[in-house]
């Protein structure tokens, strides 16, 4: 089952891309499905279903990573600088 699930890779990087936008996020988003696998492992009777399962943890893992974000105050450089310069001046 093992070979089975690193033969996925690619595939799964595919989609991962598809649904991050990233190739970071994607990269990580396999690596955390790996983890689940290694660490919870399903019991797929077929190469098919061991595939769904993979897609299925990493979408879950996305919306989580989404989830988390939304709620998160994003601040770039360039305005923390910005926002710098202006405090100086006062």
């Amino acid at each position: 089952m093992t070979a089975e699930a690193i033969a996925l890779r690619p595939k799964l990087l595919a989609r991962a891309r598809e649904i991050s936008f990233s190739m970071a996020d994607a990269e990580d988003l396999v690596g955390e499905a790996y983890l689940a696998f290694l660490t919870k492992p399903p019991q797929p009777n077929t190469a098919t279903e061991l595939h769904h399962w993979f897609r299925v943890v990493i979408q879950n893992l996305n919306a989580h990573r989404y989830r988390e974000f939304r709620g998160a105050i994003v601040v770039s450089s360039e305005a923390e600088a910005a926002r710098g310069s202006s405090a100086r001046q006062e």
